[in-house]
């Protein structure tokens, strides 16, 4: 997988995007976005981005979302450094899945399901297992947070407060239905982030 990895995504497991003396590590659908304008604002940036991301190029990427681009963009993206924090952001696999699912649906104009999008998992970074990102060895990392607490984090650990970030919200309809029979098809599917921590 880790060819695939190469030809299909700028995201690797052993590089990060730093703030301070933070080394956050990327997963597709896992606050990305977030995660980079952070670093961006914490460097001192001032370019504002929208929220949402509506406007869609050949990059797959909204017009403003060119500044967070891993190799065009305005973000440092290094290899991890060794006396680093070392922080993963993990997500719910029901909740990511269903972000992924809107996001395909609406960047492709789309109709998975979740049947659809566990059964073609293997075709999209979105839909990959979170631990293809941050490997099998889950102790590596010294915080292991959700989305919600990655501003908190970085206050906590560096003093700076950047207020409220939530970049790259998808504005394609937020209502999917999941059934509990589905829920458990999901969770089975991605069984081996759960057992990893990456949950």
């Amino acid at each position: 997988w880790i060819i695939d990895m190469l030809i299909e995504t700028n995201a690797r497991p052993d590089k990060v995007i730093p703030i301070d003396n933070l080394d956050f590590y990327l997963c597709p659908k896992n606050a990305t976005n977030t995660i980079r304008y952070c670093q961006y604002l914490f460097n001192g940036g001032t370019k504002e981005i929208p929220d949402f991301r509506n406007e869609v190029t050949s990059t797959g990427a909204g017009l403003g979302y060119l500044l967070l681009h891993l190799v065009k963009g305005e973000v440092t993206y290094i290899p991890e450094r060794e006396n680093s924090i070392k922080i993963a952001v993990v997500r719910d696999p029901v909740d990511r899945l269903t972000s992924a699912i809107r996001w395909i649906n609406f960047k492709y104009n789309e109709n998975l399901t979740v049947e659809s999008a566990l059964s073609k998992s293997n075709e999209d970074i979105h839909l990959w297992p979170q631990y293809m990102f941050y490997g099998e060895w889950s102790k590596k990392y010294d915080h292991i947070i959700y989305p919600e607490d990655i501003t908190s984090t970085i206050k906590k650990l560096t003093g700076k407060d950047l207020g409220d970030v939530h970049k790259g919200r998808n504005p394609y309809p937020k209502n999917l239905d999941i059934t509990s029979e589905q829920t458990d098809k999901i969770c089975k599917h991605y069984k081996k982030d759960i057992e990893l921590g990456y949950a």
